[in-house]
């Protein structure tokens, strides 16, 4: 915190891709690529949501300045299908990747992520 950045990105020390097909393969029980919209959010993000107050106050700062690294749909789709053309489930990907980035964009009074 000292250095002006709140919170790290953290793809670095986690697979970025695994935090969203953990999610996906639930739905995929289901039968689609498309999760849904409260399933659709990032471990992280939820974490420091839960615990803004506390780290606001431990940290001694008014609001966390967060920045949340999201994988691209076809990322996704490579790692998952591979690279056979199927426009409808890269759509799919793409639909769930919008859930996980929207999800993502917190304007609290603890936490607001930042561009």
């Amino acid at each position: 915190m000292a250095a002006g950045l709140d919170v790290a990105n953290y793809p670095q020390h986690y697979d970025i891709c695994r935090q969203f097909t953990e999610t996906i393969h639930k739905a995929m029980e289901k039968g689609t690529y498309v999760v849904d919209e409260k399933d659709a959010v990032i471990p992280e993000v939820y974490a420091i949501s839960r615990e803004a107050k506390r780290l606001c106050e431990e940290f001694g700062v008014e609001k966390i300045a967060l920045r949340t690294c999201v994988t691209g749909p076809l990322e996704l789709y490579l790692k998952e299908i591979g690279t056979t053309p199927y426009q409808d489930v890269l759509l799919m990907f793409a639909e769930t990747v919008r859930k996980f980035a929207k999800n993502s964009l917190l304007n609290s009074k603890r936490v607001k992520t930042e561009v």
